[in-house]
């Protein structure tokens, strides 16, 4: 088990380690949504300029002849010999296919295929749904994600990883009533006040912590922990896979 301390260490030597890589794709992020302002001089104050997104075109359109391919899956039979062997793996390929579908696994290729081409990497976790009591993958953003090191191409399971996003303060207020009045202050922060989330996934246990740093304004009145780091462990569950339940997939320029 992970200390909390050990875990924000992690989470800060691997996200200096890759700031560079994270500039790089935040800035291709900002082209693809159209963010990044293209400076035409010729044009006066009051034209609006029509430049096509090119990048946009040719990596959505890379990405959809990806997808447009399913995988497909086999359950061979314990006995061939026998129908109810035979029956008994049609049901559970078609199990399978229906966990596909309860995860909307056709948009979860194609949300992949883009990352994958643009990013060079895709990151998915696989949890199970107590209310439903299916497993679901869940398509992860590499921009807050941050795998221990591959050891190869064909390394796709780290052992561990690390998320880090920021959810609003309401966010805790609702799910965290206790630890939020601690992140409030004595005056009241407002409901959309951002509090980092850090994630920590490995083999043995998943670990949510809350983290803020120093406030200089006035949101939080004369707090007495104003100037000082704020980190509260949320929750901590063990991990029933015995493994690490996150695959990555990396694309490798030769």
């Amino acid at each position: 088990m992970k200390s909390v301390q050990e875990i924000v260490a992690i989470y800060s030597a691997r996200s200096q380690a890759s700031d560079g890589i994270k500039s790089r794709m935040r800035n291709l992020r900002d082209y693809y949504n159209g963010d990044v302002i293209v400076p035409l001089p010729e044009l006066n104050a009051d034209e609006q300029s029509a430049v096509a997104n090119l990048l946009a075109q040719g990596l959505d359109q890379t990405a959809m002849r990806i997808a447009s391919t399913r995988p497909d899956v086999f359950c061979p039979p314990t006995d061939p010999t026998k129908k109810r062997s035979r029956d008994n793996a049609a049901i559970r390929r078609k199990a399978i296919f229906g966990w596909w579908e309860n995860s909307r696994m056709d948009l979860q290729i194609a949300k992949r295929a883009r990352q994958l081409i643009g990013y060079s990497t895709t990151i998915t976790q696989l949890r199970f749904n107590p209310a439903k009591g299916v497993p679901e993958w869940h398509s992860r953003d590499p921009l807050t994600s941050y795998p221990a090191t591959l050891l190869g191409v064909d390394d796709m399971r780290p052992r561990d990883v690390v998320f880090a996003y920021e959810r609003p303060l309401g966010y805790l207020r609702s799910m965290y009533p206790e630890t939020a009045r601690m992140f409030q202050g004595d005056s009241g922060a407002g409901e959309d006040q951002a509090i980092e989330m850090i994630e920590y996934v490995d083999g043995e246990e998943q670990v949510l912590i809350a983290m803020r740093g120093p406030v200089k304004t006035g949101l939080f009145g004369t707090s007495p922990n104003s100037d000082e780091n704020i980190v509260v462990e949320l929750e901590r569950v063990a991990n029933p896979l015995g493994e690490c339940p996150v695959v990555c997939a990396e694309r490798i320029s030769l």
